[in-house]
């Protein structure tokens, strides 16, 4: 791209109340047609942009066959003599200025009432664009600084002060050359030819650089010479403020040389941390990793008072050159001018509402799925979701440049410290994921080619995001990642609660109500594993069902009789009094519930001391005792059936305060298994009674092989 655009430098003609600065927008510029009329040895070729001196034009000298930048008088001022002598002066300046670091210029003069100046033309970017890009690098900083302090050094021994060094007025080629433009706010403040060998700042000979250096006032020198006529207008504030010193706001006129050195400072600041600083000035290393040797370069170059900052730009230049020929060794890292373009503030505001906003959905989806029961199959859905989001997210931070690359080459490097909590979080949350998965699926449900090929697919997804996770976007959004984090904080929190239950002394112990080898499918003190467990009257419930080679399903999934449970004999699993039965609900056929008749046929058994055990989703009509009747631990009761809201066959077993299943006011204790062998990941558990959760095995034996101590009767 061709950077030779003007920049609008800020002229206060007019103030408002309290100083406010007036500036009336520009006239439109003259288009190329209308100024080729007044230069037909030039081919105009488009109008690059306007500033505060004028606009300037691409250009062609067809004799010379060469592109050219053409910057003409300011359209609005034209007539106005002042200007037009301060438009003469600065192409006189500017041809003084002969240096491979500015922005040469060819010819100047007055063509059809037009005053103009004809310069190089600068094929490349201003730094402005590449910092809006993320596009320099500390090293890369480190070799733009002293090219800018050897064009200001070679100005200000010409007796000119740039005053207005910013990114915009730092051209850098295809070659990485730097060209400083823009001197329509240069100050001509001496005369070399008129000092011979020294030079002028501000009225005041040049000392020595050592004499410079130590700040001497520029009263202590005589011999002033004669000043030459301003190129801007006396005694106005002029420049850009961001990178104005403060002499320029508060006295003018007596600006000297050292106001550049200002600028440049807050340009280096600026390169090096992306930002500019702000009015606590923090050193540089504070916001980057950086070399802090800088430290003392930049925060010397932006010293409120001009005696205390550097003297010559040429000093400056020497210190930041040394610490660039050390760089290989102190390792200069930054990460900020890495970042992604820079967004403007509305586009900044709605990225962070969309992503609060994102937080908070994936928030309420997690609170809704696991009050619904259903928070592991929800996680199966999200790894599915999340792989194919990923990669398309991170094709376009690919394709637009916004994807942080490093921590694949250097994950331990400093300077992605700042990632590192973010890739951090993501693995301990998918690593949970997986985890939960791994104790929420009942293997049972599914043959063992399904079950392999979920956990496949599962885990296959979680290693693909965690990997993935090395490539993060530069820029974090806090909201989202707080979101992952309360979702791990969650499911920590639950496998903490699953994997230590409460004392034994809190339950009540039952002799196992069937027999032969049983599944519990819930069952444990939490919602990711019990789905009764948000329910105060079934929090402590348990629902079993029977296996055949590990699997609840011999047959056709449709019918009844392809569950082992189907028609199963269950058993009092304590000695009681029968308090409430119901026995002529219709069982459900498969995948149907009837959410009227929640518990189905069941029957309740008064164990004494406010106790009560609950057999539910009992087949119709197969209840073998009657209200009142007394009942001995390993009585025959019922069928198991599927009754009530249940959707296939299993027992509902819980322990609770009262008869009545749906009264208000109901509680359930956990339950302990006393007369069985109970498997859990493939191992005998030792121990007995057991508290059990989902995927234990239950193995039952009869009441003749039970052990003398755990019969009716001889506790």
């Amino acid at each position: 791209m061709a950077m030779n655009m003007a920049t609008q430098t800020d002229v206060a003609d007019k103030t408002g109340p309290h100083g406010t600065k007036i500036v009336s927008p520009p006239p439109i510029a003259p288009t190329p047609e209308e100024v080729a009329k007044s230069f037909p040895q030039l081919e105009i070729i488009e109008c690059l942009g306007r500033g505060g001196m004028g606009v300037v034009y691409k250009t062609r000298q067809p004799r010379l066959n060469r592109l050219v930048a053409l910057k003409i008088l300011a359209p609005e001022r034209e007539k106005d003599p002042a200007f037009a002598g301060r438009f003469e002066k600065e192409a006189q300046a500017l041809a003084r200025l002969s240096h491979p670091n500015i922005v040469t210029i060819h010819d100047f003069g007055e063509a059809g009432g037009m005053y103009y100046l004809l310069m190089e033309f600068v094929d490349g970017l201003t730094l402005r664009q590449l910092l809006n890009a993320g596009r320099v690098s500390p090293r890369e900083a480190l070799a733009i600084v002293p090219q800018i302090c050897d064009a200001l050094q070679f100005a200000h021994d010409h007796g000119i002060v740039h005053r207005d060094i910013k990114p915009e007025n730092i051209l850098l080629d295809r070659l990485g050359r730097v060209k400083v433009a823009d001197f329509g706010l240069a100050k001509l403040v001496g005369d070399v030819a008129q000092t011979s060998s020294s030079a002028s700042f501000g009225g005041v000979p040049a000392a020595s650089s050592n004499d410079a250096e130590r700040g001497r006032s520029a009263n202590s020198q005589a011999g002033k010479p004669a000043l030459q006529p301003e190129l801007t207008e006396a005694g106005k504030v002029m420049g850009t403020p961001q990178y104005m010193a403060p002499e320029q706001v508060s006295h003018p006129a007596e600006v000297d040389h050292r106001a550049d050195i200002y600028a440049l400072g807050v340009v280096f600041y600026q390169m090096l941390t992306g930002e500019l600083p702000g009015k606590r000035l923090e050193p540089p290393s504070k916001k980057v990793q950086i070399d802090v040797r800088l430290d003392e370069i930049v925060l010397r170059a932006l010293e409120q008072k001009p005696e205390l900052r550097y003297q010559q730009a040429s000093v400056l230049k020497t210190q930041v050159e040394t610490i660039s020929a050390d760089a290989p060794k102190s390792e200069i890292h930054n990460p900020k001018p890495e970042s992604p373009p820079r967004l403007s503030r509305f586009q900044s505001i709605a990225l962070t509402a969309l992503n609060i906003l994102l937080a908070v959905l994936l928030v309420l989806v997690g609170w809704a799925v696991n009050a619904g029961g259903i928070f592991f199959n929800a996680l199966a859905v999200f790894i599915m979701l999340m792989v194919p989001v990923r990669i398309a997210l991170i094709l376009w931070g690919v394709f637009f440049g916004s994807l942080e690359y490093r921590l694949w080459r250097k994950p331990l490097a400093g300077e992605l410290r700042r990632y590192w909590w973010q890739v951090g979080n993501g693995w301990i949350f998918w690593i949970l994921v997986g985890l939960t998965l791994e104790l929420c699926i009942v293997p049972a449900q599914f043959t063992p080619q399904e079950y392999s090929v979920i956990r496949a697919i599962d885990w296959g997804g979680i290693i693909i995001l965690v990997l993935l996770g090395l490539l993060p976007g530069k820029r974090i959004y806090v909201a989202t990642n707080l979101a992952f984090a309360v979702g791990s904080i969650f499911m920590a929190t639950q496998m903490t609660r699953i994997y230590w239950p409460g004392p034994k002394t809190e339950g009540v112990i039952l002799t196992a109500p069937f027999r032969g080898e049983w599944l519990v499918v819930n069952g444990g003190r939490s919602t990711l594993i019990n789905i009764h467990y948000g329910f105060a009257n079934q929090r402590d419930a348990l629902d079993i069902e029977r296996i055949v080679n590990g699997q609840e399903r011999t047959g056709d999934r449709k019918k009844w009789t392809s569950y082992p449970s189907w028609g199963e004999t269950l058993y009092a699993p304590a000695d009681g009094k029968i308090a409430k039965v119901v026995n002529d609900l219709d069982d459900n056929p498969i995948g149907q519930r009837d959410d009227e008749h929640l518990a189905g046929n069941h029957v309740a058994i008064d164990m004494g001391n406010g106790r009560f055990v609950m057999m539910a989703h009992l087949q119709k009509e197969s209840v073998l005792v009657a209200e009142g009747d007394l009942v001995r631990t390993g009585q025959p009761i019922a069928k198991c059936g599927n009754s009530g809201n249940t959707s296939g066959p299993h027992l509902h077993l819980q322990v609770q305060n009262g008869p009545d299943f749906s009264a208000p006011g109901l509680k359930t204790y956990p339950i302990l298994f006393r007369d069985v062998t109970c498997i859990r990941s493939a191992r005998p558990r030792a121990e007995a009674p057991f508290f059990v959760r989902r995927n234990d095995r239950i193995i039952s034996k009869s009441l003749a092989e039970m052990p003398a101590k755990y019969k009716p009767n001889q506790q």
